[in-house]
């Protein structure tokens, strides 16, 4: 399964915002992109790998990663400027998110920058839960909320370079090997029977804008394979 943020995002939009090469800041964005969720080490794998939508503990735990990405990097004194890009990338320019509810100046402009990036990647990126969004409408969104999630120039330098770029398109959660199978079969297979429970197929049996289609006829094969090994 691939879970991958576009470093690359980060970079032109920084160079498309020129002010911000002055003070390496391409080279610092590039390094804090690598590093950005190093907290999520600390993130349950019950949680983390959870393929659906969490609960609100379990999204409040996944939310801790940004404290503790920042409060370990922050303690190495090479990684302290990384460390508070780092800190403020789940904020909004509205000060409405987490983890410290702040947002405007107060929010480095390289933070800035990597919120905008973070969220576009996210945005064109399939989630099992979640059908992706094309280019267009992720950068029509990142218009319609500047000012709001994202700062104004940061949101403008995002729009005018991310427009024409190429996404990967076969970036997903579908398992690709035996072992990605179990992990992600571990959280709708009985560990006791080792049936699998209708939550599983109804996951995968969702038809949203031809995303699901693949995933339909992987589960119908899927499922057959197992019925057929039960026998």
């Amino acid at each position: 399964m691939d879970f991958t943020f576009d470093d690359d995002n980060n970079i032109v939009i920084a160079s498309q915002s020129g002010v911000y090469t002055k003070c390496g800041g391409v080279e610092k964005l590039h390094q804090a992109g690598i590093l950005h969720d190093i907290g999520k080490v600390s993130t349950p794998d019950s949680i983390l790998l959870k393929p659906g939508k969490l609960n609100d503990i379990e999204y409040q735990l996944i939310q801790s990663h940004v404290a503790v990405g920042y409060n370990f990097l922050s303690k190495i004194p090479m990684y302290k400027e990384l460390a508070e890009i780092i800190k403020y990338h789940h904020e909004r320019y509205d000060a409405k998110d987490y983890p410290y509810g702040v947002g405007g100046d107060y929010i480095p402009i390289l933070a800035h920058i990597m919120i905008v990036a973070d969220a576009f990647d996210a945005m064109t990126t399939n989630r099992i839960y979640k059908n992706k969004k094309t280019v267009k409408e992720a950068v029509y969104e990142i218009r319609e909320l500047a000012n709001a999630q994202f700062h104004p120039d940061a949101a403008e330098a995002a729009a005018s370079v991310l427009n024409n770029i190429s996404v990967q398109k076969d970036i997903n959660q579908l398992p690709k090997n035996r072992l990605e199978e179990e992990r992600f079969a571990y959280f709708y297979k009985d560990s006791l029977t080792g049936v699998y429970n209708k939550d599983y197929f109804e996951l995968f049996s969702k038809n949203v804008n031809g995303f699901y289609n693949k995933s339909y006829i992987y589960t119908v094969g899927f499922f057959l394979k197992i019925l057929h090994s039960s026998m």
